[in-house]
């Protein structure tokens, strides 16, 4: 079972649980997992704006992959699109059937630093936090 603790009122444990079983059942096997190179993908994750289109984005990695997670999100299993490295900073969204989507594109600075990202044809700006 799962423990959840709630520290203030009004607040729903069955949405938090239901949230956690519906990412859990989006990992894979590992073992059946497609091998991924060892690309950094931590240089992507973080804060994106992507007003007015939607509301904060936060990217972080899933079994090797890419993960765009809409904030907030009252069902986070079914805000989460995965997207696939396939060279440079480009990485195509996996569908549920396993075929793949639209691009995802980052941009860097002078630095190289990651300051946004276009999908869609629309540019999501990297936040400070």
């Amino acid at each position: 079972g799962y423990a959840v603790m709630i520290n203030s009122s009004g607040t729903n444990p069955g949405k938090y649980i239901s949230g956690i079983h519906g990412i859990l059942g989006k990992v894979k096997d590992p073992k059946k997992e497609e091998k991924t190179e060892s690309r950094d993908l931590d240089q992507y994750t973080g804060y994106y704006n992507s007003m007015p289109w939607s509301s904060e984005e936060y990217i972080g990695t899933w079994s090797g992959k890419l993960v765009i997670l809409d904030l907030p999100a009252d069902n986070p299993a079914n805000a989460m699109t995965i997207f696939k490295h396939m060279e440079g900073d480009t990485f195509r969204r996996v569908r549920n059937n396993g075929e793949l989507g639209e691009t995802l594109v980052f941009e860097r600075d002078q630095n190289g630093s990651i300051t946004r990202y276009k999908r869609h044809g629309n540019y999501s700006q990297r936040t400070g936090r």
